[in-house]
C-alpha cells in the first residue's frame, strides 16, 4: 500500500460515525477491505468484529485489536425553548465544543446543530472551560415540540460534523483518527499478507467501546484466546521537544512506537510488556526496515490493558501511532507512521511462530 491509498484508507474510514457502542458502520467498512484478506468473519453481543485468516496450525493464535469506536456525545434532554441537552462519551474538553458542528443520529435522520454559548457580555462564563450545563446544541427550533418531531430523543447519539483534511502532503487530519489509524494500519498489514501462507491463526478484532472504559477488548479476548496480541492505537504525539511523562518525544513522522508501556494511575488502567515480546516486536520492526520509536507513557490506557488480563492470561504488546491534539475533532496522525505501523504489524505477524512456542 503506498501513501496515496493509505489517505483514501484513512479518509474512507473516517467518514463514517461510530460512538461508543455504535459501531456498526465501521465494522461494516472494515468488512469490505478485509473481506478478500481474510476467511471468515463474525460479530459477537458487544458489537466486537472478527475477521479470521487461517494458518496452517489454527489453534496458534494472533490476535490484532484495533478499536473502532471514536469519541462524541448523547442526547440527555431537550430543552422547553427546544436546544438539546448532550453529554460525552468518551473523554472530552468542553473548551473546544463551543462553536462545533454536531450531528444527532436519530431513528428518523440525521440533523446538525451548532453548540453556542451565552456571550460575555450577556452574563455567559469569563474564562475557564465551560460546564455541559453551559453548553447547548441548536437545531433551529424554538420548543420541546419542534425538537421532539425532528426524531430528537434522550439517548441518541451524536458525533462532530468535521471532515477530514491534509495538511501538507503527509499529515491527516480528522476527526476519528483515533483510532482509524489504528484500524487502518490492521489493514494495511493484512493486505500485505493476503497471498501469504502463514503458520498462526490471525484473528483481527475491531473493539468496541474502548472509549468508554475499554469495554470490548477483554470478552474478545477471552472468546478468541490467543497466545500473542498486538493492540494497535494511537499514542500522544509530541507538540515540542520537552520530555514529559505523556509523550517520551514520540513525535509524528518519525515511525510507530512499539508501546512497552502505559499507565495511568488514576483508574489502574495499562499494560507493561514482557522482555521476550519486547525482543519480538523490536525484530519485526528491524526486519521490516521501517523507523520506529519506543512508547513509554503515562496517563494512557489501551485495549491491551484488558487482554491482558483476559483468560488466564495473554502476552500483550502494542503499536502506537502518534497522534497529535487527541480527544479533539482535528487529531492528527502522519501518514507514512500508520504505513510502518502496518508493516511492523505484518513482520510480526509472519515471524510470530520464530518467537512464541505453537501449541500443537
Amino acid at each position: 500500500m503506498n501513501r496515496q491509498e493509505m489517505i483514501a484508507l484513512l479518509g474512507s474510514l473516517n467518514s463514517v460515525w461510530g460512538t461508543s457502542g455504535h459501531e456498526q458502520a465501521v465494522g461494516d467498512r472494515l468488512g469490505e477491505y478485509l473481506a478478500d484478506c481474510t476467511d471468515e468473519q463474525f460479530e459477537d453481543a458487544l458489537g466486537n468484529r472478527f475477521f479470521v485468516k487461517t494458518g496452517t496450525h489454527p489453534d496458534f493464535k494472533v490476535m490484532v485489536s484495533a478499536h473502532m469506536d471514536e469519541i462524541g456525545f448523547i442526547v440527555q434532554d431537550i430543552w422547553d425553548d427546544g436546544y438539546v441537552a448532550f453529554l460525552p462519551v468518551g473523554m472530552h474538553d468542553t473548551r473546544l465544543l463551543v462553536n462545533q458542528v454536531l450531528t444527532v443520529h436519530t431513528a428518523c435522520g440525521d440533523v446538525e446543530g451548532v453548540v453556542g454559548i451565552k456571550p460575555v457580555h450577556q452574563g455567559g462564563p469569563a474564562g475557564g472551560a465551560p460546564t455541559y450545563t453551559d453548553l447547548k446544541l441548536d437545531v433551529g427550533t424554538f420548543s420541546r415540540a419542534d425538537t421532539e418531531a425532528l426524531g430528537i430523543r434522550p439517548g441518541d447519539p451524536i458525533t462532530n460534523e468535521r471532515g477530514w483534511r491534509m495538511l501538507g502532503d503527509n499529515v491527516f487530519s480528522g476527526k476519528a483518527v483515533d483510532n482509524r489509524a489504528g484500524c487502518a494500519a490492521m489493514i494495511a498489514a493484512m493486505r500485505q499478507l493476503k497471498d501469504l501462507k502463514l503458520d498462526a491463526t490471525v484473528v483481527c478484532c475491531g473493539s468496541a467501546m474502548e472509549e468508554m472504559g475499554v469495554k470490548g477488548s477483554g470478552p474478545a479476548a477471552q472468546r478468541i484466546r490467543p497466545d500473542v496480541a498486538i493492540c494497535l492505537d494511537v499514542c500522544f504525539g509530541a507538540a515540542d521537544g520537552e520530555i514529559n511523562a505523556n509523550n517520551r518525544r514520540n513525535e509524528l513522522g518519525k515511525g510507530p512506537a512499539l508501546m512497552f508501556y502505559d499507565w495511568n494511575n488514576t483508574s489502574c488502567l495499562g499494560n507493561i510488556v514482557p522482555q521476550r515480546l519486547r525482543t519480538a516486536m523490536v525484530d519485526a520492526a528491524e526486519a521490516a526496515g521501517c523507523p520506529y520509536q519506543i512508547g513509554v507513557t503515562m496517563n494512557c490506557g489501551t485495549d491491551a490493558a484488558m487482554i491482558a488480563y483476559a483468560g488466564i492470561g495473554i502476552l500483550t504488546g502494542g503499536i502506537g501511532i502518534p497522534n497529535r491534539y487527541m480527544h479533539s475533532a482535528v487529531g492528527t496522525v502522519c501518514v507514512d507512521d500508520v504505513l510502518h505501523a502496518g508493516e511492523i504489524l505484518a513482520h510480526f505477524i509472519k515471524d510470530a511462530a520464530m518467537h512464541f512456542e505453537i501449541q500443537n
